[in-house]
């Protein structure tokens, strides 16, 4: 594909200068996350299905609820040496209410 493209002068790393560093904590990461089981999980989503058809009177079903979660790590390298990791997690719930 390289071949078949135009040369991109802002393509490639950054002057190494500009490469930040950061060694604080980024509070992304919650063991809490792993720590809920199913059961919690499952009365949560139906928890937020409960008060969407609680809502409004004209909400009579919802194609259901969900509640998704995970958790991980990202890590990033390149040729100047360059080198950061973070864990992350995450969970959200939502609903679909049908009117």
């Amino acid at each position: 594909m390289a071949r078949v493209t135009s040369e991109d002068p802002a393509s490639g790393l950054p002057d190494r200068e500009l490469l930040g560093s950061y060694t604080g904590d980024l509070e992304l990461y919650s063991a809490d996350v792993g720590e809920l089981g199913a059961d919690a999980r499952i009365s949560m989503a139906r928890r937020a299905e409960e008060a969407a058809l609680a809502a409004d009177p004209r909400i009579r079903n919802s194609e259901g609820a969900l509640f998704e979660a995970s958790q991980g790590a990202k890590a990033y390298a390149n040729s100047l040496g360059f080198v950061a990791s973070y864990r992350l997690s995450y969970c959200a719930i939502s609903v679909a209410p049908i009117a």
